[in-house]
């Protein structure tokens, strides 16, 4: 195993730990700190250029992903849920 395998392992159970809260803060700044990065600057430039779709598919088509999910669950919104209005969170059934 490599030291970057094993970094991501020891994220993911230190996320798992603490919960869907936590792991939503945690998502929120990543997402932004991926953003302001030289790859996520030239994914911005691209989707300029070639469309939103198009980039997405250049960018994820070298790592085996070549489409739409095949999830064919339902989703749920969970609004309310516990009171507190998570207007975003989804609920797979």
């Amino acid at each position: 195993m490599e030291h970057r395998d094993l970094v991501e392992l020891l994220l993911n159970q230190t996320v798992m730990a603490q919960g869907l809260h936590t792991t939503q803060i945690l998502g929120t700044v990543f997402d932004g700190i991926s953003r302001h990065t030289p790859e996520g600057y030239a994914f911005q430039k691209r989707a300029v250029e070639v469309g939103f779709k198009q980039a997405v598919r250049d960018r994820d088509e070298p790592f085996g992903d070549f489409g739409l999910s095949t999830f064919k669950g339902r989703y749920t919104s969970m609004e309310g849920s516990r009171g507190r209005g998570y207007s975003s969170a989804v609920k797979y059934v």
